[in-house]
């Protein structure tokens, strides 16, 4: 059988699909004191999905989002998430109807803090000239993260802490998430475990060409279901990977986990 041939594609020519992973990625790339200033590739044909390239290394990243099954019935939003939602739906309003370039914007909020519904087109223009402010006029790619407490107060959306910008320099739509408080469920051993095992497999595929490799797991913020909260169930126990380091990428507030990892057949060290 023929071998692939592995192409890396520049983030011009990536999909919507791998424009969204890319987000991800170059967002826990700018934790990674060696990787902040790397450069990041998707590869045709995959796996793996991405590649880091940093002078003459390479390091191969596999993406994958984890998801649990909200539990049943229906809940409604709590009066200070339908609260954030409607000012960053009006932010968002705004921002288009000023022509603004697409891009991706996300919050972090002070812990249940209700926001006045008189002040929201103060805000939320306040929170339209940040993010015009951040995305630079040329349209390339941006990855920013203002910290609102640091801004003089008249400049100051209140109740927000964070406004995370994120823009590839080919990105078509814009997306706006709120990110109500109210949806966190653990993430238990046995949900992290399953997502890593479904990547193991694709890791002999490309382990002569790339032999180094992580695999990134992200809680994406903009899905009811994946607002997952990491706690010692998680932190604490040690996972079975084929990959040399395992993250976990909760976008919503840019938190990074490495996991305990041992390789298939390694002793078991801890787990309980």
């Amino acid at each position: 059988m023929a071998k692939f041939v592995h192409e890396l594609i520049s983030d011009e020519r990536w999909t919507q699909k791998q424009m969204l992973e890319g987000t991800h990625v170059r967002a826990f790339m700018l934790q990674i004191d060696n990787l902040a200033q790397a450069e990041l590739f998707a590869v045709r044909p995959d796996p793996p999905d991405f590649v880091v390239k940093k002078g003459v290394s390479q390091l191969a990243i596999e993406h994958t989002r984890i998801f649990v099954q909200s539990p049943s019935g229906v809940r409604t939003m709590r009066g200070e998430e339908e609260e954030r939602d409607r000012l960053v739906k009006l932010a968002s309003q705004k921002y288009d109807g000023l022509g603004g370039i697409p891009v991706s914007v996300a919050f972090q909020w002070h812990t249940n803090h209700r926001l006045n519904r008189k002040n929201f087109a103060r805000d939320a223009g306040r929170i339209v000239r940040i993010v015009r402010g951040t995305v630079p006029t040329d349209g390339t790619s941006v990855c920013a993260t203002i910290r609102c407490l640091q801004l003089p107060s008249f400049d100051r959306p209140r109740g927000v802490v964070e406004i995370f910008v994120d823009r590839f320099k080919s990105q078509t739509s814009s997306s706006w998430a709120a990110q109500g408080g109210g949806w966190h469920t653990p993430l238990l051993w046995e949900h992290t475990q399953a997502a890593i095992s479904a990547k193991n497999k694709r890791r002999s595929v490309y382990a002569a060409k790339w032999p180094q490799a992580w695999l990134l797991i992200v809680i994406e913020y903009d899905k009811p279901s994946s607002f997952l909260s990491l706690n010692d169930d998680v932190c604490g126990k040690e996972y079975e990977s084929a990959f040399d380091r395992t993250y976990i990428w909760r976008d919503v507030d840019r938190q990074c986990l490495r996991l305990k990892t041992r390789r298939r057949g390694d002793r078991i060290r801890g787990r309980s």
